[in-house]
Formats: structure tokens, sequence, C-alpha cells
């Protein structure tokens, strides 16, 4: 399933697919995606998590952002196969027989 979906095809998604998506994911995944890919989903991701959660979860997430060590490649991996799988969860990505197998 993750094969077939990169960061960019995401980033391609309608702005509103994501706001409803990015809040679903946990805090550490997130803070995983924003560390390990600053500008290219970093921004992005910010932007529209500001103005779906609270100043109080931002705060907390920006935070754990800057306390956080990096994470090794197998986290960054899983942390892109989770927002990947909610992503299929939302019904945002056709599953396809190559990816339902």
């Amino acid at each position: 399933m993750a094969a077939e979906v990169c960061l960019f095809d995401i980033l391609d998604l309608p702005e509103a697919d994501l706001k409803k998506v990015l809040p679903k994911i946990s805090a550490r995944t997130l803070i995983r995606l924003l560390n390990a890919y600053p500008r290219t989903v970093g921004r992005t991701f910010i932007m529209m998590l500001s103005e779906s959660l609270s100043p109080a979860a931002m705060e907390f997430l920006k935070d754990e952002m800057n306390r956080s060590q990096p994470a090794s490649l197998h986290q960054i991996r899983q942390a892109e196969s989770e927002l990947v799988r909610v992503l299929y969860d939302e019904k945002l990505f056709p599953v396809t027989e190559s990816t339902s197998a």
C-alpha cells in the first residue's frame, strides 16, 4: 500500500482533506514527519494544523518537536505508513488490487 503513495501525492490532496486527516494522526507520528521533512511537509502541515488544533495543542506539538531526538529511518517509514494508512481508511486514496493484497 505505502509503496504506491509518496509524500508529494499526499501534498497534492485537497487542503480540506488534509485538514480533516492530520488531527487523526498520532502526535508522535506528526512530530516524526515534521522533523524528518521540515521543508517538504513541515510548513504545510504546521499551517494546516494551526487552523484545526487548539493553541494549547499547537504549543504542545511545537514543544515536542523541539525536544525530540531525530527519528531513525525505520521510525520515519513507520510514520509515513501510519499517515498513508489513515488516508486509505478515510478513502482519500483508492485501494487497488496491488494495495489490498
